[in-house]
C-alpha cells in the first residue's frame, strides 16, 4: 500500500514552538494524536507545548507517561472554561462514542459533542485569542443513510438522518456542532476545519466501551470467540487510528477554513462489520460466530457508510495501513504498556 509522504514535507515547521490544545486526549483518536505529536516533537525538536483537557490526569499519565512538555487541564468538557486557554492550534476530539451511552445517557452524549465544542470556541471568541487554527473531529455518521457509487460519498453530500430517534443523539449533535463551527467561523472569524472520520479502530486503554470493534479486539485479548450480535451486513469505511492521527495533523496544518474532510481508506477497502470481525478473528486465531438471538438494537442504522477520501488526499495524505495490517498492529500494541509505545513503533 502507498505510504505517506515524509511528514516533514507537510508543514510541521509551522507548529514549531507552538501550543496545541487537545480535548478527548485519552480517547482512541485523541490519544494517538498526542502520541504522534510527542514522537514528532522528539524527532524534529519542535519544542511543542501540549495542553490536554482531561477528566482524569492520572489516567492520562498512565497513557503518555512523562515524555514531552504536557500541561493538564482537569475538567469535564461540558463545563465552561474558568481559565483562558491561549493556544495556537486546537483539536476538539472529545465525545462519547458508546452504543450503551446512546441509550442510557443520550443527553450526556449530546452535551459532550455540542457544549464541549461551544465552550472552547466561546473561550477563543471571548478572549480574542489571535488567529488560532481549530479542527473539530466530527463523524461520517453525519451523512446518514444514503446510496452512493463505487467512489463513495464526498463532503458535499447533505445527508439524511431520522432526528426523531434516540440513537440519533450522537449523529444529530455532530451535525449541529458542525453548524456551530461554521457559525463561529462566520461571526467571529475563527479558522475552523472539520474532519469526518469513518469507522476508526486501534488499541485503546482504560476504556469501558461496548463499541463493536473494541469488543472484537477484547475477545482476541481474552482468547474467547467473537459472537456477532447482529447480521453485520453494514458496509463500512474503516481506517487504522495511526493513519487517522496523521490525517488530522495534515488537516490541522493545511486544511482550509470552514471545509470538511472525510478520513477513511479508499472505497475499495471497505468491508462489512461481519467481514471485519472475521479478519480480527483470523489474525487473533480465535473463532467468530453469530449469536442465536440476532438483534440490531443499539447498532448504527446506516446500511452503507463508504467515504470518498480524495479531498484529504489532495492535502498530501495517503494511508499506510490496510485493514488487515491495522488489525495485526492493534493486536500487537494493545498488549503493551501504553507509556512505552511511541507513534512510530
Amino acid at each position: 500500500m502507498t505510504k505517506n509522504k515524509n511528514i516533514s514535507d507537510v508543514g510541521i515547521e509551522s507548529v514549531k514552538g507552538k501550543k496545541i490544545f487537545i480535548t478527548g486526549a485519552t480517547g482512541l483518536i485523541g490519544s494517538w494524536f498526542v502520541k504522534l505529536l510527542l514522537s514528532l516533537d522528539q524527532k524534529y525538536s519542535l519544542n511543542l507545548t501540549l495542553i490536554l483537557l482531561v477528566r482524569s490526569e492520572s489516567k492520562a499519565k498512565a497513557i503518555f507517561g512523562s515524555v514531552g512538555n504536557i500541561e493538564y487541564v482537569t475538567l469535564d468538557v461540558t463545563e465552561p472554561l474558568s481559565i483562558c486557554i491561549d493556544a495556537d492550534y486546537y483539536l476538539l476530539a472529545a465525545c462519547s462514542a458508546s452504543p450503551v451511552a446512546y441509550k442510557t445517557k443520550p443527553v450526556d452524549v449530546m452535551n459532550a459533542n455540542y457544549l464541549g465544542v461551544h465552550n472552547i470556541l466561546k473561550n477563543i471568541a471571548d478572549k480574542k485569542i489571535i488567529s488560532p487554527k481549530v479542527l473539530f473531529v466530527s463523524s461520517s455518521e453525519v451523512y446518514g443513510e444514503y446510496k452512493c457509487g463505487p467512489k463513495g460519498v464526498d463532503e458535499t453530500f447533505e445527508g439524511k438522518v431520522n432526528h426523531y430517534a434516540i440513537r440519533s443523539c450522537y449523529t444529530e449533535s455532530k451535525r449541529a456542532t458542525e453548524t456551530l463551527c461554521l457559525s463561529y467561523a462566520e461571526q467571529y472569524g475563527i479558522d475552523v476545519s472539520i474532519a469526518r472520520p469513518g469507522f476508526i479502530f486501534g488499541p485503546v486503554w482504560f476504556q469501558n466501551n461496548n463499541r463493536a470493534d473494541i469488543e472484537f479486539f477484547n475477545c482476541v485479548k481474552t482468547k474467547t470467540p467473537i459472537v456477532l450480535k447482529s447480521k453485520g451486513t453494514q458496509l463500512r469505511s474503516y481506517c487504522f487510528v495511526k493513519d487517522v492521527a496523521l490525517a488530522l495533523l495534515m488537516i490541522l496544518i493545511n486544511g482550509e477554513k470552514s471545509e470538511a474532510y472525510n478520513v477513511a481508506l479508499d472505497p475499495d477497502e471497505s468491508v462489512t462489520i461481519a467481514e471485519f470481525a472475521h479478519k480480527i478473528a483470523q489474525a487473533g486465531n480465535i473463532e467468530c460466530t453469530f449469536a442465536s438471538d440476532i438483534s440490531e438494537t443499539g447498532w448504527s442504522p446506516f446500511s452503507k457508510a463508504v467515504l470518498n477520501n480524495q479531498k484529504l488526499r489532495a492535502l498530501g495524505w495517503m494511508p499506510s495501513f490496510t485493514v488487515e495490517e491495522g488489525i495485526v498492529s492493534t493486536i500487537k500494541l494493545q498488549s503493551m504498556d501504553p507509556r512505552e509505545i511511541t507513534f512510530f513503533d
